[in-house]
This record gives structure tokens, sequence and C-alpha cells, in this order.
């Protein structure tokens, strides 16, 4: 899905586009867009279970916040900054409970927030997230203009790798040796366990413009 908010109001463009990922969790695109600089937060709600429960780590590659039967994901991009905070929700009318916030935070212009949401029921997989350099006309793009994650996923049942290619613009963009010329494209290599494996590509994927929204 994609949608896209519009204000008279506002002077940032926020697009959201959502990939729901073979039936499996989501990858969440968030662009913003203005002539100036602004301060970006995109927040996370989650439920009252989840307060106290909460713990975030990081690498060179990626923040991972793991809170009851979810993980999330975020690639480290520059100056990109992430938080857990207080916050409330209330599931009947009159009664309040504490649940977690997650923050993410940057600055600048125009940006993009990539974020893995990846939900399970009982045993927690193992999941690593990286980025694959993205090329167009033999310069690499950033991450507002296009961007490749790599998510490695390892279950009781199967291992596989995803790449998820999401470009903001039209161009022909090159991600190793394959040439892309979609908006979206998903490549899934799954490992067999007996050292074979087999590659499922779907591609020429168009996320519904589902929305349009302009303020007065």
């Amino acid at each position: 899905m994609h949608g896209i908010a519009r204000s008279h109001e506002y002077p940032v463009v926020h697009e959201r586009k959502i990939l729901f990922v073979n039936g499996e969790y989501w990858v969440i695109c968030d662009v913003l867009t203005a002539n100036d600089s602004h301060d970006y937060e995109l927040l996370f709600h989650l439920a009252a279970s989840a307060q106290g429960r909460v713990s975030l780590n990081s690498d060179a590659q990626c923040f991972t916040l793991d809170a009851p039967h979810l993980v999330m994901l975020q690639p480290i991009q520059p100056s990109v900054t992430v938080s857990v905070e207080e916050g409330y929700l209330s599931s009947t009318y009159g009664v309040k409970q504490q649940a977690p916030v997650i923050k993410f935070t940057q600055q600048g212009a125009q940006y993009c927030f990539y974020t893995v949401l990846y939900p399970y029921k009982n045993e927690r997989p193992s999941i690593t997230l990286s980025s694959i350099p993205v090329v167009k006309d033999d310069v690499s793009c950033n991450p507002f203009t296009a961007y490749c994650l790599s998510i490695a996923v390892k279950t009781a049942g199967q291992i596989y790798t995803d790449r998820i290619f999401v470009a903001n613009g039209a161009g022909q963009f090159k991600v190793d040796d394959r040439v892309i010329n979609t908006p979206v494209f998903l490549e899934r290599k799954v490992n067999r366990g007996n050292g074979s494996s087999s590659l499922m590509i779907h591609h020429r994927i168009h996320p519904k413009l589902v929305t349009q929204g302009k303020g007065s």
C-alpha cells in the first residue's frame, strides 16, 4: 500500500509505503519531503503488555528492538537516534494504562525511515538486517532516493534471506549485477538445509496508492 498526506498547513509531505512480505512480516517506508530542514520523529506505540519488557540493541548495521512477540529493526543511518519513551493507551473508556513508545528521530529536509516489523507467536526467530548499495547512472544512491534491505531470517522451519528494494523515484537502478526498473523489488533465497538453495523472485511490484490527503 502507498499513502500520501499533504496539507497547506504543514510544509512536509509524508508518504508511507507498507509491504507485507510473503504473509510473514511488514516493511514500512516513511518518506518525508520538505524544502527546509525539520526535526522528524517516527513513533510506534506498543501494547500495554510490552511495558517494562522492551529491549534495545544495536550493531554496525541496525537497531533491534525486542518486545513480546515482536522484533522491530531499522538500518542504522547517519544521525538517526532511537529511544524507548513512556506512553499511555486506553483500551477501555476512562482507563489509562502505561505502554512504551518507540521513537526514531532524524533531522533534515528529505529523509526515509525503513522499519521492519516481524511478529511471531512462540519462538523468536533469528533475524539480521543489513543494506546493499544501490547504484543509478554509475553513482551510489542515498537512502532517500533508493534503498535495498537484506533481511536474513532463521526460524524452526526454514532459513531464508530476502532482498527488498524500494525506490522513491523513477529510473533504472542496479543492485549488485541485477538491473531494477520498478519501484519495489523482492528477491528471496531459501536455504534447504542440505547446502542447496532455491531462488524465488517477485518483481514489477507497484504499491497501490490507497489515499492521498490534502489539508485545507
